[in-house]
């Protein structure tokens, strides 16, 4: 479902322009003018020392052309020309991106870029970047551009989410235009209220999506999982049926029991209670297990040797309460002693307090929790299990400064002593997915 769209070809002339109001901090760095303000030549360009600084900016397209305008107080708006792997012109949903004013963080670079066609324009490397004041997500009920037809209600507005990036490979529910009614007052369910980017209100329905369709091969309160775990199979009962149209299609959560059973047969080992079980879903209809990607959805069951003993554990996703809206799960260790699974508080606080799962590496039998605060601040802690409990033995925060770019520090605990280390870089944060 990756979509990349052409800054050329958007269509742009449906809607209008909407620019919230936002903040910029102070910088020192001073804003080089260009087109669009007074003139400066490219040597005087070059003399921009090559560290990031925090802007306002915008999105614009003058002569088709994506480009951003950075401001900050006392100057002369400027129109820079993006670079960076880090690019909200490249990142950013094209509705997304013309309604959200950003911050920025990034350095002019001190070279001009010409196309013969539009001008020339300064370029402006970007290391980071967050709304500044609320994201909008553009909406247009007769669009021809499906892009602006995503129905984004309920998504919070102080943030970026991942439906809000191009890369997003969920499902994303769509307006059916053909649907929509001018909304005077309420909507009669099963229609919704929508707020059109040119100002109207309508009551509309949403198109069906595959997802949606397969969703009917999920009503139901009793699942039978039998691809997660090579010695058990597990048997979730539901205290109702699924098909809780609160729920975006492919999620489901009510209270429930979840029975391990010997493998291959329908023999009850154990079974235990659980306040919520969240379940996801893929296309298909079959239920997610063993997914503990990040930014991705991830699986009701996953099963592994969690504190390395030996023996397999699984935890079960709880619900979606967790850092930035992600799954939390609660994790049961086999102890051999008795024969039996035992919940683990502690593992399971992990995933409560962290982005999602935690990642488990056999080879050196630790396992590691990741988290962050906002763009720009990064943190993993990793544990050694001894037994049933971790004991933390690594430690990794980064953040991006105005003086030195990223920061990179990290701690290892060796013979009971912290050791730390200090990197200092201009260019991206570590990518917790590498």
């Amino acid at each position: 479902m990756v979509r990349r769209v052409c800054c050329g070809m958007r269509v742009s002339w449906c809607l209008p322009l909407l620019l919230l109001p936002g903040c910029a901090r102070d910088v020192d760095a001073p804003l080089i003018q260009g087109p669009g303000g007074q003139a400066a030549d490219q040597a005087s360009a070059r003399s921009v020392v090559a560290e990031p600084h925090w802007y306002q900016a915008k999105f614009t397209e003058p002569c088709g052309r994506a480009l951003l305008t950075l401001e900050r107080e006392g100057t002369a708006p400027l129109e820079v020309q993006v670079v960076g792997t880090r690019n909200p012109i490249s990142e950013l949903r094209y509705p997304v991106l013309l309604g959200t004013k950003l911050r920025v963080s990034g350095y002019l670079t001190g070279e001009q870029h010409d196309d013969d066609h539009c001008g020339s324009y300064p370029v402006f490397h970007v290391v980071g970047y967050e709304p500044a004041g609320q994201v909008t997500r553009l909406l247009s009920v007769h669009s021809i551009d499906p892009q602006f037809q995503q129905y984004a209600h309920g998504l919070p507005r102080d943030k970026f989410v991942p439906q809000d990036f191009v890369n997003f490979r969920g499902e994303i529910r769509l307006v059916d235009g053909d649907s929509c009614k001018t909304r005077n007052f309420g909507c009669e369910p099963p229609l919704l209220a929508v707020n059109d980017a040119d100002g109207s209100e309508y009551c509309c329905s949403l198109v069906q999506t595959p997802r949606e369709i397969a969703r009917t091969r999920l009503k139901g309160r009793q699942f039978l999982i039998a691809n997660a775990s090579e010695h058990y199979d597990f048997r979730i009962a539901l205290d109702s049926d699924c098909d809780d149209s609160a729920f975006l299609p492919g999620e489901c959560a009510r209270k429930g029991r979840i029975s391990v059973l010997k493998k291959g047969t329908s023999e009850v080992l154990e079974t235990l209670e659980q306040g919520e079980i969240w379940m996801q879903f893929e296309d298909s209809g079959e239920l997610i297990v063993n997914s503990a990607e990040m930014y991705e959805y991830q699986g009701t069951i996953n099963v592994g040797d969690f504190n390395f003993d030996g023996h397999e554990d699984f935890a079960v996703q709880a619900d979606q309460s967790g850092a930035y809206g992600g799954p939390t799960f609660e994790v049961y260790l086999y102890r051999a002693s008795a024969k039996r699974f035992t919940h683990s508080r502690v593992l399971s606080k992990l995933t409560q307090e962290n982005l999602g799962f935690f990642a488990v590496d056999p080879g050196s039998k630790r396992i590691t929790a990741f988290s962050k605060s906002g763009c720009c601040t990064h943190w993993s802690h990793t544990y050694e299990m001894r037994g049933e409990r971790p004991m933390l033995v690594g430690r990794w925060y980064q953040e991006l400064t105005d003086s030195v770019g990223w920061i990179d520090t990290e701690q290892r605990l060796v013979n009971g002593r912290w050791v730390t280390s200090i990197k200092t870089r201009p260019e991206e944060p570590i990518d917790f997915e590498e």
